[in-house]
């Protein structure tokens, strides 16, 4: 069964010197959005129910989807959490650990406009209410272009910091930027992650490449409803 899994960046609005504006979709279009979903009976899922569906080890819910953010903004909590709550939807935050709490700005956003991480409070408010928080590494890097050993140290160290401080297991990686390699999948699978997702677009060869379609600001409800729908 071929499941839609979303990702989004930044719910909010742009300022006019932000130069990334497609990382970005506006409260109001992802209220849309959510509301098209919501009337047309989609479940939200969370990546372990995705990986046993996946797998066969489960029966799905009707019409399951995966929703999905990567960094960990703090615009997730402000604008996306309460829309996510007033539908009764869940989602996956995969978030770089390294830079909770902090103000960033990553290597390939030079020109753009530092963002805030969410910090431990917000992390544990959306996850007692059903968030899922997973690992997008340390420091938000290319790790197909890391040496091996910082590889390891970015994955090995997310993992264990988010174990400790939400008491639960993380066993699903998004790649940062997408970038993967099979040294990478294989240090993954050292560490008990069970799936890694990408942004990287072309067929999955197993687990550890799942595509996910990114979901802009340009993007119209009409599109929005062509990549949902297309999966049924």
């Amino acid at each position: 069964m071929r499941i839609p899994v979303l990702f989004y960046h930044k719910i909010g609005y742009p300022p006019p010197e932000a130069k990334l504006v497609n990382l970005y979709v506006t409260p109001e279009n992802f209220y849309k959005q959510l509301k098209y979903l919501k009337l047309r009976g989609f479940r939200t899922i969370n990546c372990e129910t995705y990986f046993k569906i996946r797998r066969n080890l489960m029966n799905p819910p009707y019409k399951p989807i995966l929703i999905t953010f990567d960094d960990g903004f703090k615009n997730n909590y402000t604008y996306a959490f309460p829309i996510l709550k007033k539908f009764g939807f869940i989602a996956t935050i995969f978030i770089v650990v390294g830079d909770i709490g902090k103000k960033v700005r990553w290597e390939e956003s030079e020109e753009d406009l530092p963002e805030e991480i969410l910090s431990w409070e917000e992390i544990k408010e959306m996850h007692r209410y059903g968030i899922d928080f997973q690992s997008h590494g340390f420091t938000h890097r290319h790790l197909d272009a890391l040496p091996l050993e910082e590889v390891e140290e970015e994955i090995k160290n997310s993992k264990r910091i988010l174990e400790e401080n939400l008491e639960k297991k993380i066993e699903f990686f998004a790649y940062p930027y997408g970038s993967y390699n099979e040294k990478v999948k294989e240090i993954l699978k050292k560490h008990g992650f069970k799936a890694g997702f990408t942004t990287r677009k072309g067929k999955e060869r197993d687990l550890y490449e799942i595509r996910r379609v990114g979901i802009k600001y340009k993007h119209k409800l009409w599109k929005f409803i062509r990549y949902v729908e297309w999966k049924y």
